[in-house]
């Protein structure tokens, strides 16, 4: 998948890459039916779960965390160190950003109080808040598999959060949503993870240039990529 980065951008991602290379490499990566990752953390099911009274961290499901285009090409986490929403000058394709993170640490039947979904915008190319607007986050079920069906559809919940324009177009910035009522629903349908679709709704813009956000899905660095911090009544 060509990902359409302008030369000063592929600058930046090139920089970034060399930072993050410092980290462990090598790893494997669970098949497609198994949504999960690859830092020790078992698919759904499996895993000690941590004791109720207590704050778990969710980590990402690297299969099921990625880019998702309009044409239902779909590349994961573990192919790049970004998920991307917007659109691409050279195909004026749309994409959507998906990610998803694996509830196997929470207990069952805990009673969850407070689930907070962390991710990290990496940077940002034209001009995609100003020719889509802001940006909406909605609650999906990307369980069995993500294809172009998940660009519009398997909607959960639409709208759960909307993202205005960051302060600068090169400032790192950390956002917190909060994905609690999400999370409560996962566990009681009894899905194994929890995911959620970044769009430009009004996207693409059919004119030849990129506007797209990047944010940040680093395999080995869990600061690094979207997490949700999920907090237990004891």
């Amino acid at each position: 998948m060509k990902r359409g980065i302008s030369k000063d951008l592929f600058k930046s991602f090139l920089l970034s890459c060399v930072l993050f290379c410092v980290g462990a490499c090598g790893t494997s990566v669970l098949p497609p039916d198994a949504p999960g990752n690859n830092k020790g953390n078992p698919p759904p099911g499996g895993g000690n779960p941590a004791p109720v009274g207590t704050t778990v961290k969710a980590d990402t499901a690297f299969d099921r965390t990625g880019t998702l285009r309009s044409d239902g090409l779909f590349l994961s986490m573990v192919g790049s160190n970004f998920v991307i929403a917007g659109d691409e000058g050279d195909t004026n394709l749309g994409q959507r950003a998906i990610m998803s993170v694996v509830l196997n640490q929470v207990p069952a039947g805990a009673n969850v109080t407070k689930a907070v979904l962390k991710v990290r915008r990496f940077i940002s190319e034209g001009n995609p808040f100003g020719k889509f607007g802001a940006m909406t986050v909605d609650h999906i079920n990307a369980v069995s598999s993500i294809s172009a069906g998940n660009f519009l559809g398997g909607t959960l919940t639409q709208s759960i959060a909307t993202i205005n324009p960051p302060a600068g177009v090169n400032s790192n910035a950390n956002l917190e949503l909060d994905v609690t009522a999400q999370v409560k629903a996962d566990l009681a349908a009894g899905r194994p993870i929890s995911s959620f679709r970044f769009q430009f709704n009004n996207g693409p813009s059919l004119d030849g240039t990129f506007d797209q956000v990047f944010f940040f899905a680093e395999q080995n660095d869990e600061t690094m990529r979207p997490t949700v911090t999920v907090t237990i009544a004891p």
